[in-house]
């Protein structure tokens, strides 16, 4: 220090000074300062204020856990230093210190766990520096944590009807001061009850309603908080049912009657029988329970409950029900003999049961047999007779079953013995009588092919015979006896028919001397014995065997007569002979030829005859009508007319002498149809329509329909009025079709008729080939093909499409085309989108069916946007990036790009780039067509990627080498194949490092003596948001430790003249810096608060106080002052001040500075930036007391200040100490005085004196004079220095008592009839302690009086009278006495009614009736309460009811008759009825009709007429029933009788009918409405009353027959039907049974029937009981005859010629009726004719050679033509009718030649090889060739070039080739070469020229074009014309060879040489010599 400044310090004290600044200037001044004590740092940083708007705030407690929220801090601090962000939480009630969470500042959310529950919490949020600074950044907020629930609810299992005992758990480590109980009725009425348990883990909850269902909710109550309900869910057991009685019993159920619970709710009842239970819900009125499944005949034990969700009731028990026993079933026969019958039978359900077997008539006497198995035998039985068997179940103590009946037939007798008779074709069985009951016989004959029965009904014939048997044949012979159904053994004999003659036989004419003779066997035979001779000649010309149908008889004289015998033999046996004459006829007719046909005539002819014969016989027939016509022998054709259009006729002429026809001539024709006549459409469709004509009057009844263009199906139909309709189907619609209509005779066909019908337009088909052309991003151009049915005019096409990838779409878009053109440019797609299109046409008629879907894929562009981008920090070098895929992708995304840029700069300083296969976890979603979509539009295609999460899956990347604690601005974009998207950023920021040196600029300001200010700068590099930690020792070492955010810091609370050392550190990144330091020194300031301040009471209004002056004085003590308040107002204000000697007495150091310092002070500091928030400690309330020092914990204590201010700092006041309590105190709130508010003083004015006292005492008292009796006062005293007042110390005391006013506001609640809780309010001015009350009663209905006293301000009267009136008073005392009482102060209560103590009395009943009854009474001597209603119960055995009245008389109504009844009554106030019931009334009601019908009706058969009817009587039968009235109907009558017993017989019953039976019961006042239920049953069987009616034959067809009757009129049960069908009897032999039939229906068809025979049928009636002997109905009749069965049989065929083939054939088999002719088709290669003849041979000429023929031959009868006999016939061969066709040439060469041709369509045999005929036009030549074999290719050779030529061909068979040559084809043969050139000569012309001489080729070989002449090398072409050429320019005398060749199109000829030699210049001329050379010709080949 300089020497100047050393020289203005004081003498003597020049080694310890502080410099210390002047509070009031700007300059300076020296303070001593003890040397040895170290200056303290100064704080010169604060943590800055939070956000204006930052709020911290509770989300959501629990039990365990609280849930807190605040605003984002993000952003704070706004200096680069950022402190600790903390969570400070402390139990209020705990002494343990806070607990402390660190949070992160980007979380704005923390949840805190593992609280207690019940426990207010202290939660504080709060900044801290690493250099130990703090800040609150919000209130504290105190937290109550939620009670805990009870752990576990149950309730006890003794649940009862009306109560029940629900118990819990306490919470672990839990101790609530209560419970509250929630009651909640869920299934009854009523409001919920809330009920509160103190010191129970359990309660018992009654006057529930029986059934009902109840929540019950538990809650734990502490310190006034709930905690949640823990519930449970009981119902109460319901009211048992009040009867249960058996109202039926049935084989497998009973039917119970149950009357409902009396009260409470029930839900069902439930009906437990052994191991089974049925529950049931019961509707309104329902009172019956079926019980259903029992086992028959068993015992059972029902217990029944009614229900209330899963409680029951208790059980009302039925005992000793018994169900019936049932009956055996399926009662059938076993094994019957004719003697035996074994009865068999199902076993009846049940156990241990027997059966009763009964058999009515087996003897003369009913045979009963017991047994216990299912089966009985009956033996020694009469043969055939039929028995009845009964059976029905028995068990000991249960009612048998109903019985159940059989009929059962024994065995007939069998047949002993047989005796035969036969012929040929019958055979006669007889036999003798047999034993026991026989109705008939069945006699059958059978062989292997075979078989014939016949039913006997007459048993006294005994004998049969069997005809239309096949002569020859063994057959089997058996007999059968029966008796109804049944039959016995058979008894069988063999035996063979003698063989019969034939018949049948036919002549067949054969040309020449002989006749095929044909016949028809009869049965079997071996073989036949021929014979034949002229008629009048004995001897035999011929006599043979034959072993078959047929022989020849050779050598017959024509016209002669002859006798043929013929005699069949089987074995040993012969036939009788058969003789048959014949008569050789005339010659045949030849050439019968067709001449003109027309539509009704025709004209036939032939040629003249050969031989005798009489006339021409010409037969005409067209299967329906014929005609025969005689012409005379001279007659050689014939007109016929008047024919019918379209018919077939044939033509038959033979020639006849003595009425023998020689050989047929025939023909079939067909005249032409008509055309159809009046054609009109009849109705037209869409896709079908109609034509209607008039049916044709001829034979033409097919029609043919032609349509143009030809399409559709056509149906004819004949309509009711005989027109033809054609219906035409399947055709196109909206089209013209050209119809033609003809009618069609077989193949024939006449004039068309036409129309022109356009159809009716329909939706189209479907457009096809639908494809796509131009796929852009966002439209593509459509086209497709028009739909191949567009059934009309199209008008426009609809398109749907929607998108199927990457976004399916859930519904299509649909747009039109403007115009029909099959095209749509389709717009507004997505980019890299999958559509499915679809098209479809419409038309007028709508629109038509959609094409087959076509896939497309658009054409990607770029992608959208990425979303949901988000940005990390990883660490202070990594961020993290996250983002999701694009909405639209627009293709496949191939991959991604991120960047980092600089947010100050915008410099990429880093970028990364991803595959996006390797990005996201799942597989990128994208539409990838793998097959070109315009080509396959199925789906299978196109491959489509779409996980359905993709868009949900998140894509990250990590960025790394970034700077600490800088923003970026992160870069995402996607890309396609198109290019990069949208780019979307999101900024970061990176934390922060650990800071790299101190703060700078560390200094002081602002101090005074409590307080200053320091502040300093960031470390120069900044690594982060910087915090900073500050630390502040003192004296006595570390004072505090804070962290702040701010660079400035005030610090509080500091004492006077004390050193404290500062020191700041920077954090960021959790990591401290190097620190700063600096030293500060506080200056003089007031002194503390008083020591040991202490108060008596001296009486009832003064108090002596005492105490000792502070322990920190800070300065010299000028005064006390003591203030006195009562209830926080100052009523005196007393100053005690000091003489100055006082002063000059203090305890002052030789320094001048007091000797006494606290070395521990409170120290509370501020933030300084601008402005300032308030933070407190938190300090529990019950340790904040004033006191002469600060309490320890406030040592490291702190709080912002809402207003500080600062010395030397402008426009801001100096704080007083005052404030700092004040504030640090704010956050705390007094607990409020147990006095009394209200006092009866007059409030007192406060009094303000001075007194002088030595005030520089150690100890000082003073006597505080006029306060108020027994009132708390409080005391405080504080000490005045230079610098201001100190704190104050404070002390509370009370003055003495005195009597006490009177008690306030007494009132009175009741709690029960009888008690009553009187309460009160103290005294207003209680004057003392009120030691206790004394509560004077008297009841004002005796003047009873009483007292109680009591110590608190309530009391409980109880033992008072129910209902009862009552006068209180209250009066408190203190040890004084007792308060005065007056009238005023009396208070009146009357106690709660309550449930009556005794019943009604005086029963009484009057007006009683059947159905109703009037009670009286009077009411209860002690009601205890206004009687609200009576209830008046009435019961019997099983019911009970009640009914209420306000009045003490009802009337009951609607009771059972001829009941007795127990009355009863009892009152009911509002709590009830008390259980007191008046003593029983019986009373009986009159007799009434019954109530309820008779049951249970059962029936029994007693026989077909007669049954038996059982009942139970009436549940309610409303008195003594008198008798039954029985009621009995069928469809036509009603009877009834009256019985007076429970059963009745019902005889003269209709058998087997349908009766209904009920009963009525009676009383003596009659039957009234009540009828049992109607039984039903039906009578047993007999046998019908008659035959059947009305039998009826209809002619099915030609073999079936349908026959129909009505039932008799007295069918007397279920009839059936015994049909017997035989054939008629023929020559007295019986027929041959075709059918026995057994039919339940009125209506039988008979099948497989001989066609055209006659039949006898029979139609019996039966039962199953039998049939009587009147039940026969017979009828004869006749089946239809029918085409012929079979086709005849073919005799023989041979070729006459290649032309002709002659054929004959035998009948048919089966001719089904007279054969009136033959139709023979005669079918070729090209045609077929027709042919009719009675003949059974034909000729067939005129036909084609070596053709394949089928002759189909059918015989003809009334019904038409038979099946045909086809017969494949084959011509001879001859020579080719026809040549080959389409002779063509392949190709051809100058020489050869290719041809091929089409075989001829007439060859008329096997072709063997071709032949040509070769012409060549210009030579006139032919020659001839022939191919190898049948080929239709050859190739010829051996022609000259260029030349013409003519060539046909022609077919060679066996026979030749009858000169039939093709049409001839001409061609010319191609150019070759020419040859070479004749007579060629050269000669010397002149000195210079030679003269050339040619002639022509002989062979030109085609056209000469022109010459090519040679010599040198010169070339000169010479004109074709030229023969002759003179070449000049040459050289004299010289030689020269000359070339000469002819030139053609094919090329170049042979050369010629010529040498000449050129004259001499002189002129002459020398001829030179023509040399010959061989010339070569050179062929060209023509390919």
């Amino acid at each position: 220090m300089t020497s100047i400044v050393t020289s203005s310090l004081p003498p003597n004290q020049t080694d310890c000074f502080a410099l210390h600044m002047n509070a009031t200037g700007l300059s300076y001044y020296f303070t001593g300062f003890f040397c040895y004590m170290p200056l303290p740092y100064m704080c010169h940083y604060k943590i800055p204020g939070p956000p204006s708007d930052f709020a911290f705030m509770l989300e959501e407690v629990g039990e365990t856990e609280a849930h807190f929220i605040w605003s984002s801090l993000s952003s704070w601090p706004a200096t680069e230093s950022r402190p600790e962000l903390l969570l400070q939480f402390q139990d209020e009630a705990s002494a343990d210190k806070p607990h402390q969470r660190a949070l992160l500042f980007n979380m704005t959310e923390v949840v805190v766990q593992g609280l207690s529950p019940g426990h207010l919490y202290l939660f504080s949020l709060i900044a801290k520096h690493p250099s130990g600074a703090i800040a609150a950044l919000a209130s504290t907020l105190a937290v109550m944590t939620t009670v805990s629930p009870p752990a576990h609810i149950f309730v006890h299992p003794d649940v009862s009807e009306e109560s029940m005992t629900v118990q819990w758990e306490p919470a672990a480590r839990e101790e609530p001061d209560g419970y509250c109980i929630l009651l909640r009725p869920l299934t009854v009425g009523g409001s919920p009850r809330e009920l509160w348990v103190n010191d129970s883990l359990s309660i018992k909850l009654s006057m529930l309603v029986p059934g009902g269902t109840y929540e019950v909710g538990v809650t734990a109550v502490k310190n006034g908080n709930r905690s949640e309900a823990n519930t449970i869910v009981q119902t109460l057991k319901p009211e048992r049912v009040q009867i249960v009685v058996p109202y039926e019993e049935n084989t497998y159920s009973v039917v119970l009657y149950v009357r409902k619970p009396a009260a409470g709710v029930f839900d069902g009842i439930t009906v437990v029988y052994g191991r089974h239970s049925k529950s049931m819900a019961l509707q309104e009125g329902d009172t019956k329970i079926v019980t259903e499944g029992l086992m028959p005949g068993t015992e059972y034990e029902f217990a029944v409950y009614s229900k209330s969700g899963n409680m029951t009731s208790a059980a009302y028990q039925v005992l000793g029900v018994k169900t019936c026993l049932a009956p055996p079933t399926n009662l059938r026969a076993g094994a019957v003999t004719d003697t035996t019958i074994e009865i068999l039978w199902n076993e009846a359900e049940g156990s241990r049961q027997n059966y009763e077997v009964i058999c009515a008539n087996c003897a003369e006497a009913v045979l009963v047999q017991k047994v216990t198995d299912t089966r009985a035998m009956f033996t020694n039985l009469l043969p055939g007779k039929v028995f009845n068997f009964s059976v029905r179940t028995e068990k000991e103590s249960f009612k048998d079953s109903p019985q159940v009946f059989c009929q059962v037939r024994a065995a007939p007798s069998a047949v002993e013995q047989l005796a035969i008779s036969k012929t040929s074709t019958s055979v006669m069985v007889s036999w003798p009588e047999t034993v026991g009951v026989v109705d008939g016989f069945v006699v059958s004959i059978t062989n292997a092919t075979f078989k014939q029965q016949k039913s006997l009904n007459d048993t006294t014939e005994r004998s049969h015979w069997f005809d239309g048997l096949s002569p020859g044949s063994s057959y089997r012979i058996t007999i059968v006896s029966k008796s109804g159904r049944s039959m016995s053994h058979p008894t069988a004999v063999n035996v063979t028919t003698t063989p019969a003659v034939p018949e049948d036989v036919t002549f067949v004419e054969q040309d020449g001397d002989s006749v095929y003779v044909t016949w028809k066997p009869q049965g079997y035979v071996d073989g036949y014995r021929v014979a034949y001779r002229l008629l009048e000649n004995e001897k035999a010309l011929h006599e043979h065997t034959v072993h078959e149908h047929s022989t020849r008889m050779k050598d017959l004289i024509p016209g002669a007569e002859y006798q043929l015998d013929i005699q069949a033999f089987k074995g040993a046996e012969y036939s009788e002979v058969l003789s048959v004459q014949i008569t050789k006829g005339p010659a045949r007719v030849c050439s019968l030829s067709l001449g003109h046909i027309n539509v009704s005539s025709a004209t036939v002819s032939w040629e003249a005859g050969v031989g005798q014969f009489d006339h021409y016989r010409l037969t005409v027939h067209n299967g329906s009508v014929g005609q025969v016509l005689t012409l005379s022998r001279e007659s050689l054709g014939h007109t016929l007319s008047g024919l019918l259009d379209g018919c077939l006729y044939n033509i038959t002429v033979d020639r006849v002498r003595n009425g023998v026809a020689g050989a047929s001539a025939f023909l079939t024709f067909r005249t032409e149809p008509a055309n159809p006549k009046g054609l009109r459409v009849a109705s037209v469709s869409s896709n079908s329509f109609s034509l209607r004509w008039a049916a044709p009057v001829g034979c033409a009844q097919q029609h043919m329909v032609k349509l143009s263009p030809s399409q559709g199906v056509v149906t004819f139909h004949r309509l009711e009025d005989g027109e033809i309709q054609a219906n035409v189907s399947s055709i196109t619609p909206g089209t013209s079709y050209t119809v033609m209509v003809t009618a069609v005779a077989s193949s024939v066909s006449s004039s068309p008729v036409t129309q022109i019908v356009t159809t009716d337009e329909t939706p189209p088909g479907s457009p096809t080939n639908l494809q796509a052309e131009e796929v852009n991003t966002t439209s593509a151009l459509l086209s497709w093909g028009p739909p191949t049915k567009p059934n009309g005019r199209i008008r426009t096409y609809v398109v749907q499409y929607w998108e199927v990838c990457p976004w399916p779409d859930s519904n299509f878009t649909q747009i039109w085309t403007e115009t029909e053109k099959p095209e749509l440019h389709l717009n507004g797609l997505s980019p890299g989108s999958a559509y499915k299109i679809k098209v479809a046409a419409e038309n007028s008629a709508g629109a038509g069916i959609f094409s087959d879907s076509l896939l497309i894929l658009t054409k990607e562009a770029l992608p959208g946007e990425v979303t949901n981008l988000t940005a990390s920090s990883y660490n202070h070098s990594y961020v993290s990036v996250t983002w999701f895929l694009p909405w639209r992708t627009n293709g496949r995304i191939t991959k991604f790009s991120i960047r980092a840029n600089r947010a100050d700069t915008n410099l990429t300083v880093q970028s990364l780039e991803m595959y996006a296969e390797n990005a996201a976890a799942v597989a990128i979603p994208h539409c990838n067509n793998t097959v070109d979509p315009l080509i396959d539009s199925t789906p299978s295609h196109l491959e489509t990627s779409l996980p359905s999460t993709a868009w949900d899956v998140p894509i990250s990347a990590l960025m790394d080498q970034l700077r600490p604690y800088t923003t970026y601005n992160i870069e995402v974009s996607a890309f396609t194949s198109e290019g990069e998207g949208p780019v979307s950023s999101q900024a970061v920021l990176t934390p922060e490092s650990a800071p790299e040196g101190p703060p700078v600029n560390l200094s002081v300001r602002n101090i005074t003596p409590r307080s200053f200010s320091v502040s300093w700068d960031p470390p120069i590099v900044t690594t982060g948001p910087f915090g900073y930690v500050v630390e502040l020792q003192g004296p006595n070492g570390l004072i505090f430790n804070n962290r702040t955010l701010h660079v400035q810091l005030a610090c509080f609370g500091l004492m006077p003249y004390t050193n404290y050392t500062l020191a700041v550190r920077a954090q960021s990144a959790a990591t401290l810096g190097p620190e700063a330091k600096i030293i500060v020194l506080t200056p003089t300031d007031a002194p503390g608060g008083v020591i040991g301040l202490s108060g008596t009471a001296v009486d009832s209004t003064s108090v002596k106080l005492s105490w000792s002056r502070p322990s920190q004085p800070n300065g010299i003590i000028t005064q006390y002052r003591i203030l006195v308040l009562n209830l926080g107002t100052v009523v005196q204000d007393i100053i005690l001040f000091g003489q100055e000697k006082d002063l000059q007495e203090a305890d002052i150091g030789t320094d001048g500075m007091l000797r006494s310092r606290p070395r521990d002070v409170p120290v509370r500091w501020s933030e300084l930036d601008g402005g300032f928030s308030s933070f407190t400690a938190s300090i529990p309330e019950q340790l904040y007391e004033m006191s002469s020092s600060p309490p320890s914990y406030l040592a490291t204590s702190f709080s912002f200040l809402a207003e500080t201010s600062f010395a030397n700092i402008p426009g801001i006041a100096t704080e007083p100490d005052e404030a700092h309590i004040s504030v640090m105190a704010s956050p705390f709130t007094l607990a409020p005085s147990t006095t009394d508010q209200s006092l009866t003083f007059e409030p007192e004015v406060k009094v303000v004196k001075t007194e002088l006292m030595d005030v520089s005492a150690s100890q000082m008292s003073y006597e505080v004079r006029n306060l108020r009796p027994f009132t708390e006062y409080s005391f405080r005293v504080s000490a005045f220095t230079s610098a201001g007042e100190g704190p104050s110390a404070e002390i509370l005391v009370k003055t003495r008592e005195q009597v006490p006013s009177s008690v306030q506001r007494v009132s009175y609640q009741n709690i029960s009839s009888t008690s009553i809780l009187v309460s009160w309010e103290p005294p207003l001015s209680p004057n003392g302690e009120i030691t206790h009350y004394t509560v004077y009663g008297l009841d004002l209905g005796t003047n009873k009086a009483f007292q109680k006293v009591t110590d608190s301000t309530s009391i409980v009267l109880s033992e008072l009278k129910k209902h009862g009136s009552y006068k209180l008073r209250v009066a408190a005392s203190t040890s004084v006495g007792e308060s005065p009482l007056s009238e005023e102060d009396d208070v009146f209560a009357i106690t709660l009614e309550d449930e009556p103590d005794s019943p009604p009395v005086n029963l009484t009943a009057f007006n009683i009736t059947s159905h109703s009854a009037t009670i009286t009474w009077s009411p209860p001597e002690t009601p205890n309460g206004v009687i609200q209603v009576y209830e008046v119960v009435y019961e019997y055995s099983v019911m009970r009811a009640a009914v209420n009245s306000s009045t003490p008389s009802v009337m009951l109504l609607d009771l059972n008759p001829y009941t007795l009844y127990d009355v009863s009554v009892r009152a009911y106030t509002k709590y009830g009825h008390g259980n007191q019931m008046s003593v029983v009334l019986k009373i009986l009601t009159s007799e009434d009709v019954p109530g309820s019908p008779p049951f249970n009706l059962t029936c029994d058969s007693v026989g077909p007429s007669e049954v038996s009817i059982s009942w139970q009587p009436p549940l309610q039968a409303n008195g003594i029933i008198c008798f039954y009235t029985v009621d009995y109907w069928n469809s036509t009558h009603q009877l009834s009788l009256n019985t007076t017993t429970t059963s009745a017989r019902l005889e003269s019953l209709h058998s087997y009918t349908l009766y209904s039976v009920a009963v009525q019961a009676s009383t003596s006042l009659g039957t009234g409405s009540q009828t049992s239920e109607v039984l039903n049953f039906t009578t047993l069987e007999d046998v019908p009353g008659g035959p059947v009616l009305n039998l009826m034959i209809l002619n099915f067809s030609a073999t079936a027959l349908l026959v129909s009757w009505d039932p008799p009129v007295e069918p007397n049960g279920r009839v059936f039907y015994l049909l017997s069908l035989q054939e008629e009897p023929e020559s007295g032999i019986a027929g041959t049974i075709v059918s026995n039939k057994t039919t339940d229906e009125t209506v039988f068809l008979f099948t497989g029937l001989r066609k055209y025979t006659a039949y006898r049928l029979s139609v019996t009636a039966t039962t199953h009981v039998g049939h009587s002997e009147n039940s026969t109905t017979l009828l004869e009749l006749r089946t239809d005859d029918d085409l012929p069965g079979f086709p005849p049989m073919v005799n023989s065929s041979w070729n006459i010629t290649s032309s002709s083939i002659h054929l004959s054939w035998l009948p048919p088999k089966e001719p089904n009726g007279l054969i009136t002719g033959y139709t023979v088709v005669l079918k070729g290669p090209s045609s077929s004719t027709t042919t009719s003849t009675t003949n059974t041979s034909l000729t067939l000429a005129d036909l084609v050679p070596y053709t394949a023929y089928n002759v189909s031959i059918a015989a003809v009868n009334r019904r038409g033509v038979g099946p045909f006999l086809v017969v494949c016939l084959q011509t001879d061969e001859a020579e080719p009718a026809s040549p080959p066709r389409n002779l063509g040439i392949l190709n051809h060469t100058a020489n050869s030649l290719w041809l091929s041709w089409e075989p001829s369509q007439e060859p008329n045999g096997v072709v063997l090889f071709y032949g040509f005929r070769i012409q060549e036009l210009l030579r006139h030549t032919i020659t001839y060739q022939n191919s190898s074999g049948a080929v239709t290719k050859t190739q010829l050779a051996g022609f000259r070039p260029h030349s013409v030529y003519q060539i046909a061909v022609s077919a060679f068979t066996k026979r030749g080739n009858g000169d039939q040559y093709s049409d001839p084809v001409t061609f010319i043969t191609n150019e070759t070469a020419p040859d070479v050139l004749g007579n060629f000569s050269c000669s010397g012309w002149s000195w210079d020229s030679v003269f050339l001489e040619w002639e022509a080729p002989v062979h030109p070989n085609g056209i000469i074009t022109h010459f090519l002449l040679q010599f040198g090398d010169s070339e000169e072409e010479l004109s074709s014309s030229t023969f002759h050429h003179t070449i000049s320019g040459l050289q004299p005398l010289t030689e020269y060879t000359f070339r000469l060749r002819a030139v053609n199109s094919a090329g170049l000829g042979a050369h010629m040489s010529c040498t000449a030699r050129t004259h001499p210049e002189s002129g002459i001329f020398t001829m030179g010599k023509m040399e010959e050379k061989a010339v070569t010709l050179t062929s060209l080949s023509i390919p």
